[in-house]
């Protein structure tokens, strides 16, 4: 990849293509990788890596992203190293005068429908802007008419942005946000459709959504990670249940010993129980064993 003049497409966030940045990740022993995922690059490795792409002759590159974690990181250190590359990577595609895709237009970020607010960089935070993200064709603010949000729009959800002619943005029933086909997932039980990481809860053991005024499906409300459908318990750790006292809905992770209610009380007794029968199975194979 160094000094490649060929490759348009870098995406460093982490995630699939419909995922949102951020988003809690576990591994194959159910910790949550977050945190560990926002040190798995870093910008002083990366950063001189890009920057001898964008200075290549025949530059190519259209996206970037980068991981959302870099903005996150405690004490902003790389803030400063972050923020000197933008304008370098900005300076950049200036240089380029790339056409709209749609009017030709060679001055772009100048076509703000008369409102110079309005106008974004090539690239700010870990958000590429001006470009789709699937056909990588650049599009101006002023090419539609005004109908800015129409031409291109951003996906609130997977952090994109797509033109109108590959990926349709429409707005979540819930939020309103914007959000793309890929992002966004119907009730199983009305049909509409919500940001299916945010707005709507998705039973882990059969797949089954069902939004807030259905309400089929419980939803973890610390974690907002875990989610399962009334009476689908699959036998895991992570089953998420409604307290009959409280009417508090979480998950066994998310339910602290400490708690006044009397039935998370009880949650949290089963979920040691159920550890000690776990513990006392494997200490019982592993004497069979040795005997």
């Amino acid at each position: 990849m160094q000094g490649s003049n060929v490759l348009e497409l870098l995406d460093l966030s982490l995630v699939g293509k419909h995922e949102r940045p951020g988003k809690v990740h576990y591994d194959a022993d159910g910790h949550a990788i977050r945190n560990q995922q926002r040190d798995l690059m870093s910008p002083e490795v990366v950063l001189p890596l890009v920057e001898s792409i964008i200075a290549s002759d025949g530059f190519a590159l259209r996206y970037t992203v980068f991981p959302c974690m870099w903005n996150w990181r405690a004490g902003n250190e790389w803030a400063s190293l972050l923020e000197e590359f933008r304008r370098r990577y900005n300076e950049r595609f200036e240089r380029e005068r790339l056409s709209c895709a749609n009017c030709s237009n060679s001055n772009i970020l100048s076509t703000s429908l008369g409102n110079v607010g309005n106008v974004h960089p090539w690239m700010d935070n870990h958000y590429q802007y001006n470009v789709c993200y699937d056909c990588l064709k650049p599009i101006c603010r002023g090419c539609t008419d005004g109908e800015w949000s129409e031409k291109l729009r951003f996906c609130d959800s997977c952090s994109k942005y797509y033109c109108s002619d590959c990926v349709k943005v429409g707005e979540c029933e819930e939020c309103s946000e914007g959000v793309c086909r890929g992002c966004n997932k119907a009730c199983d039980e009305c049909g509409t459709a919500f940001c299916k990481d945010v707005c709507i809860p998705i039973c882990d053991s059969c797949g089954r959504a069902s939004c807030m005024d259905c309400d089929n499906v419980l939803w973890c409300s610390n974690c907002r990670d875990k989610a399962n459908c009334r009476g689908c318990y699959n036998g895991g750790e992570y089953n998420v249940d409604q307290c009959r006292c409280c009417r508090d809905v979480l998950c066994s992770d998310c339910v602290p010993s400490d708690r006044g209610c009397w039935g998370c009380i009880k949650v949290v007794k089963i979920r040691e129980q159920a550890k000690e029968i776990e513990e006392l199975k494997e200490k019982l194979g592993t004497i069979d064993m040795e005997n």
